[in-house]
């Protein structure tokens, strides 16, 4: 198997997914922001008493408001009795008014004490949805880069983090594609899936270092190495992602549509974490490692030479 002309491939399939996907985000205005970021309304409505955000969030939906976002409010942990539905694009006064009444209608027929509020324009919010993604995903690929050199070498640490820098750009470029809704839940569903690649290079590389150890000579086939950790690896790689995959999959088809908007990017993500820690991590590492061993190896030999002269 040759590592080089297969890191070559995976890399060329992964940057073309990602380019496509800056490109259709480019030309449709970039992210399709939910209603916690985009500008448009919020109505506010006491339901006066407990409720079902879910059942609320579901008339509103059915009464004809696709996009709406409903998260529980209130002035205590023990009285959130006040529902916020967050709707985006509505921005002008009389759509904002007739959206409104048509909010209210539909809670009330579930909760015939309701009563609005207030009806508020929002202002868009792109801002602190790049820094929440930016920094926390800065900050993954950092660690993934200090511990994997401190631990396995620094070529280790590089493939770490190009590798969970790679998911992180396939999840962000698939969100644009599909034109998933990106809403407050989003950075934190980057993340899960961010920490999930690097727990698969970090498992990789801790076999890669036990096979060192048990075996002198396994260092001197490197791609062979690197395909019996990748082989080893496969039981982690697959089923610790597919738990969580399930259990995401059910809180969202029980839940509320900005669950189910949370767990498709966490799924994207788990998928691409399976792909780079197959197709990529392994492949990058020998293609970097190789050269550095020859040239260790080259120094080496006049070295010896000179020793044996002596």
């Amino acid at each position: 198997m040759d590592y080089r002309k297969k890191f070559l491939r995976m890399a060329v399939i992964s940057l073309a997914v990602i380019v496509v996907g800056a490109v259709v985000g480019g030309i449709l205005g970039g992210f399709r922001l939910g209603p916690e970021y985009a500008a448009g309304t919020l109505v506010t409505i006491d339901v006066k008493g407990d409720y079902d955000l879910g059942a609320v969030e579901g008339a509103v939906r059915a009464a004809g408001v696709p996009d709406a976002a409903a998260v529980k409010a209130g002035s205590s942990d023990d009285a959130l009795t006040l529902v916020e539905l967050r709707v985006p694009g509505v921005r002008d006064e009389a759509a904002r008014k007739a959206l409104g009444e048509t909010i209210q209608g539909a809670v009330a027929k579930l909760y015939p004490r309701a009563v609005t509020e207030s009806v508020k324009p929002t202002e868009r919010a792109a801002n602190g949805l790049a820094l929440g993604i930016l920094v926390p995903v800065a900050s993954l690929c950092a660690v993934a880069f200090l511990y994997g050199w401190a631990r396995y070498g620094v070529f280790a640490g590089v493939s770490a983090c190009v590798a969970a820098l790679h998911d992180a750009l396939l999840v962000l470029a698939v969100t644009m594609l599909l034109r998933i809704p990106v809403g407050a839940a989003y950075p934190a569903a980057v993340m899960v899936a961010l920490v999930f690649s690097v727990y698969n290079s970090m498992v990789f590389f801790e076999n890669m270092r036990e096979m060192k150890a048990a075996d002198k000579q396994a260092e001197n086939n490197r791609e062979r190495m690197a395909a019996e950790c990748v082989r080893r690896n496969l039981p982690r790689t697959f089923i610790a992602p597919a738990l969580v995959a399930l259990v995401v999959l059910i809180l969202a088809l029980a839940g509320t549509f900005s669950l189910l908007m949370f767990a498709i990017p966490v799924f994207v993500g788990l998928c691409a974490g399976i792909y780079s820690s197959l197709f990529l991590t392994a492949p990058l590492w020998v293609t970097l490692e190789t050269p550095s061993a020859k040239a260790k190896s080259a120094k080496k030999k006049p070295a010896a030479k000179r020793k044996k002269k002596k």
